[in-house]
């Protein structure tokens, strides 16, 4: 997509393209244990783990910083995000079946593992009680 845009010391015109990845955002909906429910607009590109970081939703704690190593951003994602989304990672298969079996769906995921794109665009995340 190309634009325009002025420059305010001289007043210059400017062509030139906006990269896909500066431009393009969906908006996420996180749903609180509690009930709380946040909608939030990410980036492309940026996994949900780090939306809910620079978000303040505290339910999410990433306690691993993101590597699928700790499972404490399990949620539970609807069916029809669910089958939007990448395959599931050995890594991140292994960190859900070491959760208490109670907590963990046919549909749970780690927001560090799940990168905001386009066909994201609305995903609904109830995040897991026990994170």
């Amino acid at each position: 997509m190309l634009f325009l845009t002025s420059l305010a010391q001289g007043n210059y015109l400017y062509w030139g393209k906006v990269s896909d990845k500066d431009q393009l955002m969906g908006q996420v909906t996180y749903i609180e244990p509690c009930g709380t429910v946040h909608e939030v607009n990410v980036e492309n590109g940026k996994s949900l783990l780090d939306a809910a970081f620079d978000n303040e939703i505290y339910a999410m704690p990433g306690v691993c910083g993101g590597d699928a190593a700790c499972a404490t951003c399990h949620c539970v994602v609807e069916q029809e995000w669910f089958d939007k989304l990448d395959e599931m990672s050995e890594d991140e298969y292994y960190m859900l079946q070491s959760q208490a079996e109670e907590e963990v769906t046919a549909t749970s995921r780690l927001a560090c593992q799940i990168k905001m794109r386009d066909e994201l665009d609305g995903i609904i995340l109830m995040i897991a009680a026990g994170n």
